[in-house]
């Protein structure tokens, strides 16, 4: 892979953990082998408290990881820390796997079910057992419910986890 998508990578799998995630920290990970807290905060301006936030996050999304060392003169621990670019496809794998879940669902969901919408509003969507509750007319405004042929979403539906689980 070359370098600059691996970087496009990084930053938006590491951009969709969290935004307040400043990418200079990200930046600087990449660029060294091993780097302290105080090193990142000196070189971003960031508060070293807002440093060590961001690190936790990415060493809480196994994107980063720590050794420490206890400082001989001063008895304190100091942070090396490095990043694992190789943990992100696991997170991006992680993801995939949670939306392929979802969309399983709802696809199972659309299969089981008949849909009925509102002549009035297409935002009214009553499965067939909720029409009937409400004599096939809209809770909201009183307009007919009609049946909704929901094919074309389950196509897409299954065309979706199909490119999903080929990606995985």
């Amino acid at each position: 892979m070359n370098s600059d998508l691996k970087n496009k990578t990084v930053n938006s799998v590491i951009g969709d953990l969290d935004a307040e995630i400043d990418m200079s920290v990200v930046s600087l990970l990449k660029d060294d082998e091993e780097i302290t807290d105080e090193y990142i905060s000196q070189k971003t301006g960031l508060k070293l408290n807002l440093v060590r936030k961001i690190l936790y996050k990415l060493y809480d999304n196994h994107i980063a990881s720590y050794r420490r060392e206890r400082d001989k003169n001063t008895g304190w621990y100091i942070y090396y820390w490095r990043l694992n670019p190789k943990k992100i496809y696991d997170v991006v794998n992680r993801r995939k796997m949670s939306v392929l879940k979802v969309l399983e669902d709802r696809l199972k969901y659309e299969r089981e079910h008949q849909f009925y919408q509102c002549e009035k509003d297409e935002n009214v969507r009553l499965t067939f057992e909720e029409a009937m509750e409400a004599l096939f007319k809209c809770p909201h405004c009183g307009g007919q419910l009609l049946f909704k042929d929901n094919s074309k979403l389950i196509n897409v539906l299954s065309a979706k986890i199909e490119e999903l689980k080929k990606s995985i």
